[in-house]
């Protein structure tokens, strides 16, 4: 699990240590040169995978609960490509891991083969990230060479969920998970989007052991907005009885709603609530504030004046983070929702996880999946995230959104109060709450060489979220690099005569739209047939994506976030002059299902007086598309696009 996981308030089970293991461990006997068969020569695919072996056994030692994880891999690569991609390869070793050992060969095509061992392992640092890793820098290699890696580690034990990715880019020939454990722990299992399940078994030296073997892994490509992780055949296991000391249901979300709720509630000194006060009185609430300002004064009370910082020694006392101005993600989601329940607020925390990485599964318990905090606001029905400045009430990362999440909220029977844990699902925001809208208005220079243009963008949601926040803490030079690069992105021979950022501050952030305005001159808009006058109208909604159908889509799509867009166009029509083709404004497509309009592209136009003006209006109501809905959803993005390339043709009248 991540910085942002329950490793701060899950605590050590403790197991029967009766009969230390002292026997040998399964990777002792295990023989990785194996001789290699049944490889073909060629392949369609840049590589494939010939074997993949893993093996996770876990140990009672005296130190205490630990894993050996056997990795063994066998890969042929077919391309120049691949040789250049597969040179180094990486060891996994995460914190606390020990490398136990480790061998590779490179096999060419002359049957030749390149040995290297333990001594030959390589570190390199990532500044960047934080992080150490060690590798095999492979060479001798060709297309059609073998590449062979094996390496053993260990690391304290984990158990309360973990997940295991079998598919790959590439086919893989035979993939073999084997979990082996002492015969009092029970594990469970569950595989996803493949029919091969878990087999028990009990091995001779009275060991439980649990083997999934699977046989021709075909190789699954991603495609530009599709669920890859999602589609990826995978499985997760967890401990689930200890029979040594009749412990069940090791992975409870039960046990993880009381942890929290009593590592955020309980052990709070004089100085944390003196430092809670100081924040509600920062917070100048009114006494006809209802609910959802009472909330948006506490958020900005506190992320105005609390960092999130991310690493090792963040204290998660409150009186130290309001004092320091810093906090973990942990820290923070503690310290606002002991602010919230100090102001009386009803509130839930919430945990869940990247839906682009992982969906939430409501019947397998596993705390893998929980990895972010948010906090849920039910007399509102509104959600914040706690640990991310940007975002603000009712505005929350999209990939926390469109999946489950583990919902815990404070229940009291007699004198005992603790959290107790529902998985819910938690919405996506509306498609009318997330929307890039546009005002245009056109008129003609004097001479008819080019153009006056007033231009507003007017964006809310995830449109405005990751700059609105920040607009009024920045410098005017940057400031205005910014809105001249945002302007340009539209029209990048605009000469700007004026701009203005309108609600560029925290507090609008979910109350008012975004706005940039500008109004500038350019000729890029205008073109010339004869005595004709082509306005490049079109170009007015801005770039539009195009879906290309060359190749046939193979798996479904999934759009990031539902939105909308607004747009009116405003053409003044100059003396001499009239239009000849209005209805080639006219675009009209959407996709219905059972009677519900879910996505719409329309432009409606209409001659008022002297000025032509259009009315456009673009949404999208879903983001799960289907292969059998896929021609229908291109069809409306497409005709976006389409109204891209069409050109306002206004006609000299003799």
């Amino acid at each position: 699990m991540n910085s942002r996981s329950l490793l701060i308030i899950t605590g050590l089970i403790l197991f029967s240590l009766e009969g230390i293991a002292s026997e040998k461990l399964y990777y002792q006997d295990y023989h990785w040169k194996k001789e290699i068969t049944g490889v073909p020569h060629d392949s369609s695919a840049e590589k494939e995978i010939i074997q993949f072996t893993e093996v996770i056994e876990f140990v009672n030692e005296k130190e205490g609960f630990f894993e050996y994880r056997l990795y063994h891999q066998t890969e042929r690569i077919f391309s120049q490509h691949q040789v250049e991609r597969s040179n180094t390869k990486y060891i996994g070793l995460s914190d606390g891991a020990a490398l136990v050992e480790a061998s590779a060969r490179v096999i060419k095509n002359d049957h030749t083969e390149i040995l290297l061992d333990q001594s030959d392992i390589l570190t390199s640092y990532d500044e960047e990230e934080g992080h150490s890793y060690r590798y095999f820098a492979l060479e001798g290699l060709e297309p059609g060479s073998v590449i062979d890696i094996y390496y053993v580690v260990k690391r304290p034990a984990r158990y309360k969920g973990v997940r295991k990715i079998f598919q790959r880019e590439f086919p893989v020939n035979s993939y073999t998970f084997r979990l082996i454990s002492p015969d009092h722990l029970v594990f469970a299992f569950k595989v996803y989007n493949d029919t091969t399940r878990f087999q028990p078994d009990t091995l001779a030296d009275g060991k439980k052991c649990w083997t999934l073997d699977v046989e021709s892994v075909p190789a699954l490509i991603d495609e530009d907005q599709a669920p890859y992780k999602q589609l990826l055949k995978r499985f997760i296991y967890k401990m689930d009885e200890n029979r040594a000391n009749g412990k069940r249901d090791f992975t409870s979300y039960g046990k993880v709603s009381q942890d929290l709720f009593e590592g955020f509630f309980s052990g709070l000194s004089k100085s944390d609530g003196k430092a809670l006060s100081k924040l509600l009185k920062m917070a100048e609430i009114a006494p006809s504030d209802g609910p959802e300002e009472v909330v948006r004064k506490l958020e900005y009370a506190v992320k105005e004046n609390i960092n999130v910082a991310n690493g090792n020694g963040i204290s998660s006392g409150i009186a130290d983070m309001v004092k320091g101005r810093q906090a973990s993600a942990y820290g923070i989601t503690r310290l606002m929702v002991n602010l919230f329940k100090l102001a009386g607020v009803r509130h839930e925390i919430v945990l869940t996880c990247d839906r682009e990485d992982n969906i939430m599964d409501p019947l397998f318990e596993s705390y893998h999946f929980l990895q972010e905090y948010l906090i849920w606001f039910p007399d509102i029905d509104s959600y914040i995230v706690p640990d991310q400045y940007e975002y603000r009430l009712g505005i929350i990362p999209y990939t926390f959104t469109g999946n489950n999440g583990l919902f815990i909220r404070e229940v009291t029977v007699g004198e005992f109060t603790t959290g107790l844990g529902e998985v819910k699902y938690i919405p996506q925001l509306d498609y009318k709450d997330v929307g890039h809208d546009h005002v245009a208005q056109v008129t003609f220079t004097e001479d008819l060489s080019g153009v006056d243009l007033y231009f507003e963008q007017i964006s809310t949601g995830y449109y405005a979220v990751y700059f609105q926040a920040y607009l009024d803490k920045i410098d005017q030079e940057s400031l205005t690099e910014l809105a001249e690069e945002m302007i340009h992105g539209y029209f990048r021979e605009l000469e700007i005569h004026d701009w203005e950022f309108k609600n560029g501050n925290a507090k609008a952030v979910g109350v008012e739209p975004l706005v940039l305005a500008c109004h500038g001159t350019t000729s890029e808009l205008l073109e010339y047939a004869g005595n004709n006058l082509l306005l490049k109208v079109g170009d007015l909604i801005g770039p539009q994506v195009e879906i290309y159908s060359e190749e046939r889509r193979r798996l479904p799509v999934q759009d990031i976030y539902k939105r909308s867009f607004n747009r009116t166009i405003e053409v003044e029509i100059p003396k001499g002059y009239r239009v000849r083709n209005m209805d080639d404004l006219r675009i009209r497509e959407e996709f219905v299902r059972d009677g519900n309009q879910l996505m719409l592209f329309e432009s409606v136009p209409e001659l008022v007086g002297d000025r032509v003006r259009i009315e456009l209006n673009e949404f999208y109501d879903k983001t799960d598309v289907s292969l059998d809905e896929y021609a229908e959803y291109r069809t409306v993005v497409n005709s976006a696009a389409d109204f891209n390339k069409v050109k306002l043709i206004l006609e000299k009248v003799n």
